[in-house]
């Protein structure tokens, strides 16, 4: 028997089945900032009353939010009217069939950690990531891809992060994998993290890019950098 958690999931998912409001999902993804419907018609060259009922349909289906907001930089009478802009959900969607509950676990095994002295806590588990971060990017390079920017591209993709690139040649992630987590033990999460990433990066040395912690709202809390100084931040 499906609970209801996981029917509104499914029920998710499934409206990203079809292709225009996938296509229109995928443009505000690309965004990464809060969108209103003239945007998303003109980057994905749909037509406005077409865009509207699928942003619309994608808020039903718990996949976006909105708020309004006047876009002229006026208030007050003559201001015009506030435009609807809209964004991805923080929380995510997420099907596992029979039901698992992987969060739940790692939320436990986080409080555990806590309750230690921080010090040796914080080395074991950064220890622990930096190793995974490179055994799982050396893993990546026996498919066969002997590029490592392009294998460490598609290995961010592949784990969520949706990696994007400025104008002063760093590596941005537009997404915190471990949001849900990082509520609870921000510390502990950001520096495994960072660990985690470090760990890809001494696998594939002539990516020439650095891990360097730097949170910021709306994206991880990690940023990769130029090795050459290259780098404006």
């Amino acid at each position: 028997m499906l609970t209801k958690r996981l029917q509104t999931a499914l029920e998710a998912i499934t409206s990203l089945g079809n292709p225009v409001r996938r296509r229109i999902y995928d443009a505000l993804a690309a965004e990464g900032h809060e969108v209103s419907r003239n945007e998303i018609a003109k980057s994905t060259g749909i037509a406005r009353p077409l865009v509207a009922y699928h942003l619309d349909q994608l808020v039903k289906d718990g996949l976006l939010a909105t708020r309004f907001e006047r876009q002229t930089g006026k208030s007050g009478p003559g201001a015009g009217r506030p435009a609807k802009l809209y964004f991805r959900r923080r929380s995510p969607v997420q099907v596992t069939l029979p039901p698992r509950d992987f969060e739940l676990a790692a939320r436990v095994l986080l409080e555990a950690l806590a309750q230690r002295p921080f010090g040796e806590t914080q080395k074991t588990l950064d220890d622990l990531a930096e190793e995974i971060g490179e055994r799982t990017a050396k893993e990546q390079l026996e498919t066969g891809n002997d590029m490592d920017s392009d294998v460490l591209s598609g290995l961010l993709e592949e784990r969520g992060y949706e990696p994007q690139r400025n104008e002063n040649g760093e590596t941005c992630l537009k997404n915190c994998v471990f949001h849900e987590l990082v509520d609870q033990q921000r510390e502990l999460v950001c520096n495994m993290n960072y660990a985690l990433l470090r760990g890809m990066l001494k696998a594939l040395p002539d990516t020439r890019l650095v891990a360097r912690l730097e949170p910021a709202p709306g994206r991880c809390c990690v940023v990769l950098a130029p090795t050459d100084g290259s780098s404006q931040a």
